[in-house]
């Protein structure tokens, strides 16, 4: 079983805001938090971010494509065409704007199960719905506060941080993929 995480490890998050921007389709009172997102230095617990998802949630301006599959990574969608029976997605984030990044990706009719979580650590969300699981277990994420939750509630399972780009810095602590086909 695998348990994935969709921004920036299925899906390309730093892209859609570039685009965003690009676009126009962000407001520019927006456009410099946003461009700490896409460089990799977001605080998210800044209030500037209420007022990004806030908007985005409450449709006020709208970032995500009617068709965004393209902005799945290309091993993503190769990975889950040969395992997505096997794939959970489990996201963090307003649940409506997740929702709506997950099913205009594609990723949702790919994969086994998505589970939604505000901000709970996803350790604490794995933990209340496969509390019961006893099969090898795979996580991936690219933050390292994640994978560190999710080993904390289960120390058996194997967690990879996911390196897209060369502003993530990279774990010590975990083992570090480019690409979900480095999977085993």
């Amino acid at each position: 079983m695998y348990f994935l995480d969709f921004d920036r490890t299925l899906f390309d998050t730093p892209l859609l805001y570039k685009r965003g921007i690009e676009s126009g389709a962000i407001p520019q009172e927006f456009v410099p938090l946003v461009e700490t997102a896409i460089a990799g230095k977001a605080d998210y617990s800044v209030p500037e971010w209420d007022g990004f998802f806030g908007g985005l949630e409450r449709e006020e301006f709208e970032i995500i494509p009617a068709d965004a599959s393209a902005l799945v990574y290309a091993d993503a969608k190769e990975f889950l065409a040969s395992h997505g029976n096997e794939v959970v997605v489990v996201t963090a984030g307003r649940v409506s704007v997740q929702k709506r990044k997950v099913e205009r990706s594609g990723v949702l009719a790919l994969v086994q199960n998505v589970i939604y979580s505000e901000y709970d650590p996803k350790g604490d969300v794995l933990a209340r719905n496969y509390s019961h699981f006893t099969d090898a277990v795979i996580f991936v994420d690219d933050k390292e506060s994640q994978l560190t939750s999710v080993k904390t509630h289960f120390p058996d399972c194997s967690v990879f941080q996911i390196v897209r780009s060369e502003i993530t810095i990279p774990s010590v602590q975990y083992p570090i993929l480019r690409s979900l086909t480095e999977l085993p």
